[in-house]
């Protein structure tokens, strides 16, 4: 029943060339002497959003930089978000990088109703209330006005998010 009834599953890889000034600053972190867990570490994030470097002086390495650098990672999640809910879809952002991520990509995706869970959200329930994660859960699930929501690692399992037909994880 459920292989007759379950829309057939689309899996895309999607590279990002890093371009322009998103490339500098990466090619500028990984020619840094730095310890090899902390340079992987910036290289994750800016490989994603290249703002999150400016959170950290770093010796003033990147004082000469632009501060307002677009992510080339976000211009490619553009497209994917704005085709799929032109199509009347819903999108599931997965990135475990909360810092430089999770609030930017709510906002700019604010015109879709984006929400955000994570390690932010309580899990707990009180007195028969829903907890905070799952009242966002069920906006997404339920409320036609709310078409993408930005989770962190507390959404990865057991949660029904049924609603997403599109989901991107953003880190891989």
């Amino acid at each position: 029943y459920i292989h007759e009834t379950l829309p057939k599953l689309e899996e895309r890889k999607i590279e990002v060339p890093l371009e322009g000034a998103h490339k500098e600053i990466y090619e500028a972190i990984r020619e840094q002497d730095l310890e090899s867990l902390t340079k992987m570490n910036y290289l994750s994030r800016v490989s994603i959003n290249p703002q999150t470097i400016f959170e950290e002086d770093m010796n003033g390495a990147f004082e000469n930089f632009p501060r307002n650098v677009e992510s080339n990672t976000f211009q490619a999640l553009d497209d994917i978000v704005d085709n799929s809910v032109k199509n009347g879809g819903k999108v599931l952002i997965f990135s475990n990088l909360k810092r430089g991520v999770h609030k930017e990509l709510r906002e700019r995706y604010s015109q879709y109703g984006a929400l955000v869970v994570n390690g932010d959200c309580s899990t707990d329930s009180r007195n028969g209330e829903l907890s905070e994660r799952e009242k966002i859960r069920q906006q997404f699930q339920n409320d036609s006005n709310y078409q993408v929501l930005i989770a962190g690692d507390v959404m990865s399992e057991g949660v029904d998010l049924t609603a997403a037909t599109d989901v991107v994880h953003l880190n891989l």
